[in-house]
């Protein structure tokens, strides 16, 4: 069922009202072939809607990026300054490079792994938000 067709349908125009009551539409062509798509980091071909929905998604649910404290930053940023420092005052050149990118390579891992409490507030899905 889609807007389009319910417009010369008043039962079906009324079904889709009582619907859509109180919620935020987007509505954009989305059909093979339509020429509005764009590169994402995520996906070379992604309808700009979906950038909107997303934004609007953040802006609504307040669930911002928020930076770390500077009890936070200082603690990361300490523990990177010891770990890089010993191996610069232990090891010749060479195992201090190997060892430098292990480290940074152990940073990645776990910058990847932080819990999402610098996210605000993230709603769980439920089965009213996937509509036909």
């Amino acid at each position: 069922m889609d807007v389009y067709s319910a417009s010369g349908d008043v039962k079906l125009l009324d079904a889709w009202t009582e619907e859509l009551a109180g919620k935020i539409v987007v509505l954009a062509d989305v059909t093979t072939g339509s020429q509005d798509i764009a590169p994402v980091p995520t996906d070379t071909n992604f309808p700009p809607v979906g950038v909107h929905a997303h934004i609007m998604h953040t802006l609504l649910t307040e669930g911002f990026i928020h930076p770390f404290s500077w009890w936070e930053m200082l603690l990361v940023e300490g523990l990177l300054l010891g770990l890089v420092l010993y191996p610069t005052l232990r090891y010749s050149p060479l195992k201090f490079a190997l060892c430098t990118g292990i480290i940074a390579l152990g940073y990645i891992l776990a910058v990847g792994t932080i819990p999402d409490k610098q996210l605000g507030p993230q709603p769980h899905p439920t089965a009213d938000d996937a509509h036909p």
